[in-house]
C-alpha cells in the first residue's frame, strides 16, 4: 500500500486529467483501453515526448483505468486496514488544555473587572460580552489566514503563540509590580483580552478540522467519528474542570494581601503554554494540508455579483434574472451559484438565532452577578458565585448521550419534535422559561433586600442553568446539525462562520441593552429578555415554516428513499448526528470543507430510513463532486 504522501501524490496527478474547471465538474477524457497504451508497438504514441509516455505510464499502473477509459485514482480498499492515526493524541490533548485556559479566564473575568479593575456591573457586562463578540468575529480572520495563506498546522501554531502572549498579559495585569496603578492595570488588561480573542477566535475553526484531515475518507469515516467524540469531551472535560479550579484560585489565594487574580490567570496561561508545547511536540506526524484557497471568498464574490446585477438591473442596465444571484452565473459558473443560493436560504433562517446567544452569554456575566448577591453556603462549603456556571458542562455531558440514545426516540414516538427546526424552536422557549425563572427569583431577592430579609441561597439558581442546558441541547446541537445536512459540502466552512457571527451578534445585542437600556432593576432586563425570546421563537417558526428543504440532484450510487413512505420519514424526522457527545462549546468542530462523510453512520444492518428513529446523516458527496 502506498504512504499517505504518494497517495496524494497519486490523487492529484490524476485529479489533473479528470476534473473540470468548477468545483463540482468532472470531464471524462477519452484514453484507450490499458491495454493499447501499454502496449510497445503502437505508432501513435512513438509521437509523444519520452517524459509523456512515462509518466502516462505510471499514473495508469498506479491508478488504473475505469470503464470509460479514464484515469481512476487508486483509493485504499475497505478491507485494507488503515492505521488509526497517533497525531490525533496530540490534537485533542491539545484542544482539552486549550478550553481548560479559555474557560477558567472567562470563568472569573467578570468578577476581576468588578472588584479589581472597578468597573460598575453594566460595564464589566459591556466589557465581557464586546470582548466575547470578538472571539467569534475572529475565526472568519482565523479561515481565511489557514485557507488563503498559512494552512491550518501554521495558523494554529503561529496564534497559540498569540494566545499565550495574551493570557501572559491579562495575568501580569493582576501582579502589582508590574501594573501598580489602576490605569495601568486596565490597559494591561485590555491588551491581553484582545490577544486572547485573536488567538482564540483564530485557532477556532482550524483545530477540529486539523483534526479531521487526519484521517483518511472514507475508509475511516467511522474512527473520524469516534474522534469527534472524544474531542467533543476533552472540550467539556476541560470547561468543567476549569470552572471549578478557577474560581478556587481566585478566591483562597493571596497575593500582596488580596486575592491572588495573579495566580487564578497565571494557571490558564500556564495550561496554554502545555498546550503549545503538546502540539508542537506532535509535529513530526501530523498530515499536513497545504493552503488551497477559500469558498469564503468566493461566496463573497457571488454575492456580490447577484446583489450589483440585481440592482443594475432595476435600474434598467441589464436583463432582469429569474433570481438575484443568476447574475453571477457567467462568473462563478452553475453549480457554485447553486451552492451559495442554498447558503442564503440558510442564512434567513440564521436572521432570529444571535438572540438565543444574547441569553445563553449571559451565564458569565449578569447571573454570575446575581449570584454574588445569594448565599453561598451549603452545609460546610461555601460556593462561589463563579463556580455556579460548572452547572452547564457538568449537564451537558449527561443530557446529551441521553438525549441521543432515548430522548429523540421517545419524543419521536410521541410524534413531537422529530424535525431539527421543531427543536431548535423548543431550545429557544426553554431558554425564555429559564430567563423568566431568573426574573423570578431577582424579583424575590430584591424583596428580600428592600425588607432586610437574609439573602437567598445561591442553590435557588440551579432551574434555571438547568433549563438554559435543556435549551442548548435543543437548539445548538439541531441547529449544527440542520446546517451540516442542509448546506451542501462546499458551503460547510461558510455555514459554519455564518453560525459563529450569530454568536456575535448575541453578544452585541447584550453590550446594547447593558450600555443603553438602563432599566432600572434587572428583574426588568431578565423579563424583556424572556419576552423578547418567545417574539423571536415566533418569526423563527414562521421562517422554518416556509423553508424548502436543500434536495440534491440524486446521482448513481446516492442512497436514496425506496419508497413513498420512506421519503416523508425522512421529512418528519430530519437527519440526525450519530456521535455520542456533541460541543458544549457549540463552536469548536468544524469538518473539513470536503469532508465526505461527516458523521459515522449507524450500523450496517440498521436501515438509512428506519420508521422509529430519525436516519444518520447520509453524505451528499456523490451529488455534488462527481462520482
Amino acid at each position: 500500500m502506498p504512504s499517505l504522501d504518494e497517495d496524494e501524490h497519486q490523487r492529484s496527478a490524476a485529479d489533473l486529467l479528470t476534473s473540470g474547471v468548477g468545483r463540482h465538474d468532472r470531464c471524462l477524457i477519452d484514453v484507450p483501453p490499458k491495454s493499447e497504451l501499454l502496449a510497445e508497438d503502437d505508432g501513435w504514441a512513438d509521437d509523444w515526448p519520452e517524459d509523456a509516455n512515462a509518466e502516462n505510464t505510471r499514473l495508469i499502473e498506479s491508478n488504473g483505468v475505469d470503464e470509460f477509459g479514464s484515469i481512476s485514482p487508486a483509493v485504499p480498499s475497505q478491507e485494507e486496514k488503515i492505521p488509526y492515526p497517533k497525531s490525533v493524541f496530540y490534537i485533542v490533548v491539545t484542544e482539552a488544555c486549550e478550553r481548560f485556559s479559555y474557560y477558567g479566564m472567562k470563568a472569573i473575568l467578570t468578577f476581576y473587572l468588578k472588584f479589581r479593575l472597578l468597573f460598575s456591573e453594566d460595564e464589566a457586562t459591556v466589557i465581557y460580552h464586546a470582548w466575547s463578540m470578538l472571539c467569534y468575529f475572529t475565526p472568519i480572520m482565523g479561515s481565511l489566514i489557514a485557507d488563503l495563506a498559512l494552512g491550518r498546522y501554521r495558523t494554529i501554531l503561529y496564534l497559540s503563540v498569540v494566545y499565550l502572549f495574551g493570557n501572559l498579559t491579562l495575568s501580569l495585569s493582576a501582579f502589582t509590580p508590574i501594573a501598580p496603578t489602576l490605569p495601568r492595570q486596565v490597559g494591561t488588561a485590555m491588551f491581553g483580552l484582545v490577544l486572547i480573542a485573536i488567538g482564540t477566535g483564530g485557532i477556532k475553526p482550524c483545530v477540529s478540522a486539523f483534526g479531521g484531515d487526519q484521517f483518511v475518507l472514507p475508509q475511516q469515516a467511522r474512527e473520524l467519528a469516534a474522534f469527534f467524540s472524544i474531542f467533543y469531551f476533552s472540550i467539556n472535560l476541560g470547561s468543567l474542570l476549569s470552572t471549578v479550579i478557577s474560581p478556587l484560585l481566585r478566591e483562597h489565594t493571596t497575593c500582596f494581601n488580596d486575592q491572588c487574580y495573579f495566580a487564578a490567570f497565571g494557571f490558564p496561561a500556564i495550561l496554554m503554554g502545555v498546550a503549545l508545547m503538546v502540539f508542537l511536540s506532535g509535529t513530526p506526524l501530523y498530515k499536513k494540508v497545504p493552503a488551497s484557497g477559500t469558498i469564503l471568498t468566493t461566496t463573497a464574490s457571488c454575492i456580490w455579483l447577484g446583489a450589483s446585477g440585481k440592482l443594475k438591473a432595476l435600474t434598467g442596465k441589464v436583463p432582469s434574472r429569474m433570481h438575484w444571484l443568476d447574475h453571477a452565473r457567467g462568473r462563478h459558473g452553475d453549480a457554485i451559484v447553486e451552492d451559495v443560493r442554498v447558503f442564503t436560504s440558510i442564512l434567513v433562517l440564521y436572521l432570529p438565532l444571535p438572540l438565543f446567544w444574547a441569553l445563553y452569554n449571559q451565564q458569565g456575566s449578569r447571573w454570575v452577578f446575581q449570584a454574588a448577591k445569594m448565599d453561598g453556603k451549603v452545609g460546610a462549603i461555601t460556593i462561589q458565585p463563579d463556580q455556579m456556571q460548572v452547572i452547564n458542562p457538568l449537564l451537558i455531558m449527561l443530557l446529551v448521550p441521553l438525549m441521543e440514545k432515548y430522548g429523540y426516540d421517545l419524543l419521536a414516538k410521541a410524534g413531537w419534535l422529530r424535525k431539527p427546526l421543531q427543536r431548535v424552536v423548543a431550545g429557544g422557549v426553554i431558554a425564555a422559561c429559564a430567563f423568566a425563572v431568573a426574573a423570578i427569583l431577582q424579583a424575590k431577592m430584591e424583596y428580600n433586600d428592600s425588607m432586610g430579609l437574609e439573602r437567598i441561597n445561591v442553590l435557588w439558581q440551579v432551574p434555571q442553568y438547568v433549563l438554559i442546558t435543556l435549551g442548548e441541547v435543543f437548539f445548538s446541537v439541531s441547529g449544527l446539525q440542520f446546517s451540516f445536512t442542509e448546506a451542501p459540502v462546499s458551503m460547510r466552512s461558510v455555514v459554519q462562520a455564518a453560525w459563529l457571527l450569530t454568536t456575535a451578534v448575541g453578544d452585541l445585542m447584550v453590550v446594547w441593552v447593558a450600555h443603553s437600556a438602563k432599566l432600572s432593576s434587572q428583574t426588568y432586563e431578565f423579563t424583556l429578555f424572556s419576552c423578547l425570546m418567545l417574539l423571536d421563537m415566533i418569526i423563527f417558526a414562521v421562517l422554518a415554516h416556509f423553508y424548502s428543504p436543500y434536495r440534491p440532484v440524486p446521482h448513481a450510487g446516492t442512497a436514496q428513499p425506496s419508497s413513498e413512505s420512506d421519503d416523508e420519514t425522512l421529512a418528519l424526522h430530519g437527519p440526525r448526528l450519530s456521535t455520542p457527545f456533541q460541543p458544549l462549546d457549540h463552536d469548536s468542530v468544524v469538518l473539513p470543507d470536503d469532508d465526505p462523510t461527516s458523521y459515522a453512520l449507524d450500523d450496517e444492518e440498521t436501515s438509512v430510513y428506519d420508521s422509529t428513529r430519525p436516519p444518520p446523516v447520509r453524505p451528499q458527496y456523490e451529488a455534488l463532486n462527481g462520482a
